[in-house]
């Protein structure tokens, strides 16, 4: 069998779960990571290379853009930032970081070509 790269993905809008059934979900715009993206954090990460302590490093690699984010200050739309992002709540921050790598994961169907 031939070896083959992974395929680009373009990044994605990704709505959480509990938001699919808002007027105005919250979505985040995430990107793949690369494979030397993937083995920093893995190198960083012990048996688990993302765990808890490597969310922020998966988010800042992986989180392109947001929409529907509220800024609890103004009660605005909150412009996407390195540092707004840092706020998100853990487990928000975690299902970010879980889709993530759903995205690096190769598919049954990429493995088979």
């Amino acid at each position: 069998m031939a070896i083959s790269r992974r395929r680009t993905l373009a990044p994605e809008w990704w709505t959480p779960e509990s938001e699919e059934d808002e007027e105005s979900p919250a979505q985040f715009l995430l990107k793949s990571l690369t494979t030397p993206e993937v083995e920093l954090i893995m190198s960083k990460g012990g048996n688990d290379g993302f765990s808890v302590a490597n969310h922020d490093a998966v988010i800042k690699l992986g989180l392109v853009d947001w929409d529907n984010i509220i800024d609890p200050d103004t009660g605005l739309d909150e412009e996407f930032s390195a540092s707004g992002a840092a706020m998100l709540d853990m487990v928000t921050r975690s299902l970010i970081v879980n889709r993530i790598f759903e995205l690096i994961t190769v598919s049954e169907e990429d493995a088979k070509n």
